[in-house]
């Protein structure tokens, strides 16, 4: 398994992370690719909460931006 990422987009107090996932399915060759996204929120300069999206869509509309 890979996992990149591959963008960071600020949007105010947001830090947005666009991810791709790249793996194999085990017993098989079968490849699986997933481009996700993940949204932390910070306070007092640490990360207060995370939240994960498989879809990029949703993660960008959490923080308020779109592609």
């Amino acid at each position: 398994m890979h996992v990149e990422t591959e963008r960071f987009l600020l949007a105010g107090e947001q830090l947005v992370a666009l991810t791709k996932l790249d793996a194999t399915v085990e017993g098989s060759d079968a490849p699986v690719k997933l481009l996700s996204g993940a949204v932390y929120s910070f306070k007092d300069g640490k990360i207060h909460r995370s939240a994960f999206y498989y879809d990029r869509q949703e993660a960008l509309e959490a923080a308020g931006l779109s592609e």
